[in-house]
């Protein structure tokens, strides 16, 4: 059940590119102030001596104010990178072989279900404690995805190319067994972020 709709080598790509867009910005920036501090040294050549204390406060003020936007933008750039390595590994965690187990048992589950009509999910899991905690597993990885996608500490664009169909998938096969754990434990809340993911997706459309 892996989703082709990218792979770890794209989202490197992504990286990759990422990257040569800021060297491209740090070279064009660099050529900024190559020419600002050429025209500096120019009209400081020219003016007077009384001129010149005016003319040092405003290149204090220009220096000060440049240094001020190169900190916030690296600061930017460190906040994408490190978004964009979280993503990757949540991408390679849902691909490891231990959840491609705990995925072989949801498609186990339902498919016993479909040949057992008699059968609900909630009850059948309530008999078979080993594949229930797959499934509990899945929806609890899939659940800390979704709020990291919903409070933007990853990046959201590159998920939902990934995980879009995974998360409207899964939260319908299993709805019925989050809504009978919501009851079971009196929370309202639990996996709340997994459905709410699953709405938004499924209503932009898939």
């Amino acid at each position: 059940m892996i989703n082709p709709g990218i792979s770890n080598s794209s989202a490197e790509k992504n990286s990759i590119t990422d990257f040569e867009l800021t060297s491209k910005k740090q070279i064009e920036m660099l050529s900024i102030c190559l020419m600002i501090s050429g025209a500096l040294t120019v009209t400081y050549s020219k003016i007077n001596e009384s001129q010149r204390y005016l003319f040092d406060f405003l290149v204090i003020v220009f220096v000060a104010t440049f240094l001020i936007y190169i900190a916030i933008y690296a600061y930017r750039g460190f906040i994408t990178s490190i978004k964009i390595n979280r993503t990757i590994d949540y991408i390679s965690r849902w691909n490891h072989p231990d959840y491609s187990t705990m995925r072989a048992t949801i498609r186990n589950v339902l498919k016993e279900l479909e040949s057992n009509k008699s059968k609900t999910l909630v009850g059948y899991l309530k008999e078979n404690s080993e594949e229930e905690q797959d499934i509990v597993t899945i929806l609890n990885f899939l659940e800390e995805v979704s709020c990291l996608i919903r409070d933007e500490i990853i990046d959201k664009n590159t998920m939902e190319k990934f995980y879009r169909g995974i998360i409207i998938r899964v939260y319908k096969q299993l709805s019925r067994y989050i809504e009978s754990s919501r009851d079971e434990r009196d929370n309202p809340k639990l996996y709340e972020h997994l459905e709410w993911l699953s709405t938004e997706w499924k209503r932009n459309g898939i």
